[in-house]
């Protein structure tokens, strides 16, 4: 489940992030490849709440992370929910493998 909210947030992170540099961009190539990934990011982030909505997550904590999240401003922001979805996935694996 904690996976879940954190690749949530990343993803909504990644979609935030990817829409802001469609609304800058340029050329129209570089706006649809931007558009294109937003979709996708935003796409995997509504799934990853779905599955952790079901796993248990509270909604109102849900919010809260995806509303954090959208609110990245830096490459750093996005390298920091990257490195909390990797730890919350190794904690999982790592739960899961001694409950055995």
């Amino acid at each position: 489940m904690h996976a879940a909210i954190a690749i949530a947030g990343l993803a909504a992170g990644i979609a935030a992030v990817t829409a802001a540099t469609a609304a800058s961009a340029t050329d129209e190539a570089s706006t649809r490849t931007s558009i294109a990934v937003a979709s996708a990011a935003a796409l995997v982030a509504a799934q990853c709440v779905e599955v952790a909505e079901r796993m248990g997550a509270d909604r109102d904590h849900m919010a809260a992370v995806v509303s954090s999240a959208v609110n990245v401003r830096s490459a750093g922001d996005i390298m920091t929910l990257r490195a909390s979805a990797d730890t919350c996935e190794y904690l999982d694996l790592f739960t899961r493998s001694h409950r055995r």
